[in-house]
This record gives C-alpha cells, structure tokens and sequence, in this order.
C-alpha cells in the first residue's frame, strides 16, 4: 500500500471502491470534486477493500468482546485469598434497633450507627465508647441512609424517615452545608457517587440528584428530579463511570442514569429516561416474581465490575449480574426466609455477604460453591438489618433488631476451608 496520509488514503480507498464496484459515472464525479484529495495518488494503486476493513473491524470487535467477557468470568470466580470473616470480633448492645452501621474514618476511626430512638452514634474503635463530642442527629426522625464524601471524609451525608437530607461539616461543631426537603416519603437512601454528586431516593417513587460545584452561588444544587415506576428500594452508586443504579418496588427492571448527561438536560425537556436498563429476568420478559430490594456493585475496573441484587424472594435469592452488560452470572438461595424477606447485601473482596431477611447472614464465595453459601453465621437474635464490608480492616459489619451491631473478622490461613 503506498505510504500517505490517512486523508489521500481514505479518498484512494473511496476511488478504488468505485472502480471495483463499476460505479463509472460516481467514480468520474468524484475523481472531479475530489480532486485534490486524489492528486499524486497512483489511479491504480492497491489497498486494502472497504469490505474487508469492515470485516476485520467487526471481527476486532467480537474478538474484544469476547476477552471482555472471559475476563469478566475468570475473575469472578477467582479465589479470595483473605481469611473468611466468621469469627465474631466485637459485638456492641445498643438500647434501640439498628438501622445501619458502618465505621469511618473521621474525627477517629469509629463505628457510625443509626437507631431506631432517632439517635446517631459515633463509638471508637479504640476503646469502644461513645467519642465524647459526637454530633447529635441533625433530623427530627430516625436516619435510614448514611454516607460520607470520597474526598472530604468530614462531609456526611445523612437521608430520613420524614423526608429531610442533609450535607454536615463534622470537622465545624457539625454544621450544615446542604440541606433539602425534595421527598414527601421516607428517603431509604442517600449516597455520593464521586466528589461531585449527590444522590437521593425515597419511597414517594423520586430520585433527585445534586451536583457539587464550588465556584456556583450554592455549593450543591439540584440538576434532576426523576419520577420512577414506583417507591424506590435499592440503589448504589458507581464513581468510575459517574452512574447511580436504582431499582423501584414491583419491577424486573434496574434503572441507570449517567449522571454527567443530566448537565446538560434541562427539566423542561420531558421526563429524564435512565441511560439503559437492565432486565432482573434471565428470559428477557417483563414478569415481576421478586422486587430488588438492595443493590450493590463490587470493587474493581468497570469492565468486570459485578451488581449483587438482593430481593425479597421468600427463598433468599440473590443474584449477580455483570454490570457492564446486565448479563446474569450467578445465583443463590438462602431457604425458606419468609414473607417479609428484604435481602441486603455487600461486597467483600471476592465474596458477598448476604443477609436474606432473617437472622442469619450468608458468606457466598463463587470461587467455592455456586449453589451454596461457603458459611452462615448465626449469632444474632433478632432479623439482620443491614450489612456492610470495611475493605481497610476486611471486616464484616452486620447490625439489627436485637439492637446490637457485630463485628466479623477472619483468621489468617482461613480463606476457603469452614
């Protein structure tokens, strides 16, 4: 092929096209409108046909896909080599329910709960007490959704039970930076996704998303209010790809927006349609047999990131999809959980930790078994409420109705056998 630029090449690949193809007239007319495309380019010079680059992108591309996918199997079902997290650490009684626990980094390292009485907790992880100047609920109900900035850890962002958010400065005597009231139900939850977005989703059927910008009037302002099918259940967020997951009561669909789209979408442009979605059934029909009642995406790069789907399944389900393609990979069954099951679920590592409903919590390790959980851990008493995995200490963090929250660890040497 003669050596030229990639502009007289691709007028050279046009011509020969014609001239191959019998396209007399075209082939004249645009040897004469592209005339200096063509000049010093040999009328019979040999290259490569359209028909074949197109053929071998096509094939570049399947091929690629096809790593994609290989790569998307073998490291979901590549072995953990951290110790399972059976083993009971610490275990803390509170006087209320917990609603959810995890632990944080800022003033000290500390678990974060919220209880059922409306109070928010703040306990060292050193000495296991209360830290002395532990910000007070800044709602007038019971916090269901607790998250913390990426990059400014002092920044919380709390969502309630009456409808209120709010953005606080833990590092100033717990003073307001944001605070709204855009729900008129529950908000179940609130999360960061990146440094510059704030989202929130409520029983009412909304989800709202806040964009932080801090050359603006307001640091954080509302760019969308979404309507969705019905009372939001699940949601998560992922900060490499800027996108918020959301699955709504009584729907085999999950929703997702790429939230850098709704910049430039102004509100009187129509509804906001979700960037795509993916389909809960395996078949590709729309029956609801179950509602995705807790979302989670595992860590990684977005191209074998996995969203684990917890849902009220009175037989435990939960499943997992690559998230990239919405392809089903795996799922498991915990048992009979009963009618009022609402799984949750959480990452940690390789595995996933299940709490389908009930009191037991579920260790399931791919790697392992694909139709059985790798270990059950059955220390509370009352129904799980949430789980969450601290990836810093590879600790398990379950809290509940017995009122307690617990910690779970492994032992070194313990990463398969139980």
């Amino acid at each position: 092929m003669p050596t030229q630029s990639p502009r007289r090449t691709a007028h050279a690949m046009v011509a020969q096209f014609l001239r191959l193809h019998g396209y007399k007239d075209t082939l004249n007319q645009f040897r004469e409108e592209a005339s200096d495309g063509l000049e010093h380019i040999p009328v019979e010079g040999e290259y490569t046909p359209l028909e074949q680059l197109l053929e071998e992108t096509e094939l570049s591309h399947h091929m690629s896909a096809l790593s994609l996918e290989r790569e998307a199997n073998e490291n979901f079902y590549r072995k953990d080599p951290l110790p399972v997290p059976k083993e009971i650490l610490k275990t803390y009684d509170l006087p209320a329910a917990v609603i959810m626990a995890r632990t944080h980094s800022a003033p000290e390292p500390c678990l974060v709960a919220s209880c059922s009485d409306r109070s928010l907790r703040f306990i060292s992880l050193e000495d296991h007490l209360p830290l002395g100047d532990s910000p007070v609920n800044p709602h007038d109900a019971v916090i269901l959704a607790i998250d913390f900035h990426p990059t400014q850890p002092h920044w919380m962002l709390t969502a309630a039970m009456d409808g209120s958010v709010r953005i606080t400065n833990l590092s100033t005597s717990a003073t307001s930076i944001a605070s709204w009231k855009d729900h008129t139900k529950y908000v179940v939850h609130a999360v960061f996704v990146g440094p510059e977005w704030a989202c929130t989703a409520s029983y009412d059927g909304t989800l709202n998303i806040y964009h932080h910008d801090p050359a603006g009037p307001e640091a954080w302002t509302r760019k969308a209010h979404i309507t969705l099918p019905g009372p939001v259940e699940g949601m998560c967020g992922d900060p490499e790809s800027a996108q918020v997951y959301v699955s709504t009561r009584a729907s085999n669909h999950i929703h997702i927006y790429h939230l850098p789209d709704l910049l430039t979408k102004a509100q009187e442009d129509g509804p906001v349609r979700p960037t795509r979605r993916i389909n809960l059934n395996a078949n590709g029909d729309d029956w609801c047999s179950f509602t995705a009642t807790h979302l989670a995406l595992s860590p990684g790069p977005s191209s074998t990131r996995y969203l684990a789907v917890g849902t009220d399944s009175s037989l435990g389900l939960i499943s997992v999809y690559l998230a990239r393609e919405g392809r089903l990979l795996q799922s498991w069954w915990a048992g009979d959980v009963g009618d009022l099951a609402r799984g949750r679920c959480a990452w940690a590592g390789q595995r996933l930790v299940s709490a389908p409903g009930d009191r037991d919590i579920h260790i399931l390790d791919p790697a392992v078994s694909t139709s059985s959980s790798l270990c059950t851990l059955k220390d509370h008493t009352g129904n799980v409420r949430n789980v969450w995995y601290d990836p810093k200490r590879h600790w398990v963090i379950s809290c509940g109705f017995d009122r307690t929250i617990r910690i779970w660890t492994g032992k070194e040497g313990d990463s398969s056998d139980v």
